[in-house]
C-alpha cells in the first residue's frame, strides 16, 4: 500500500522540514541570557556591548556575540561609531514574539 502511495507523487509536508531544523539549531545555539537581554533592552532607549557587560557581568566576547546577533535580529541599529545601537525592540512587540502567557 505505501509503496502505491509513493509513486503518485511527491509528499506535500504542513511544515518545511529544513526549516524546522535551521530553527531548532539557531535556538539550541542562542545564548541563555538571551531572554534576559531582550527584557533588559527593551527598557533601554540604547544599548552597546560595554553596558551588557556591565548590567549583566559577562566577558567582552559574549556580549558581542550578543550585539551581532540582536543586530542581525534588527532589533537594535548597526553600529555607527563609537555610539550606542539605538534599540528598536519594543516591550509590545517582545510579548507578541513570546506568544500569550500562561502563568
Amino acid at each position: 500500500m505505501t509503496d502505491f502511495v509513493r509513486t503518485q507523487g511527491k509528499p506535500h509536508y504542513e511544515f518545511d522540514p529544513d526549516g524546522l531544523l535551521a530553527k531548532e539549531q539557531s535556538q539550541q545555539n542562542e545564548d541563555e541570557l538571551m531572554p534576559e537581554v531582550l527584557d533588559y533592552i527593551v527598557q533601554e532607549q540604547t544599548v552597546s556591548t560595554s553596558k551588557l557587560q556591565r548590567v549583566f557581568s559577562i566577558g567582552y566576547n559574549r556580549a558581542a556575540n550578543m550585539i551581532d546577533t540582536l543586530e542581525n535580529k534588527q532589533y537594535i541599529s548597526g553600529q555607527n561609531g563609537s555610539k550606542p545601537r539605538d534599540v528598536f525592540l519594543t516591550a509590545k512587540q517582545l510579548a507578541e514574539m513570546r506568544g500569550p502567557r500562561t502563568d
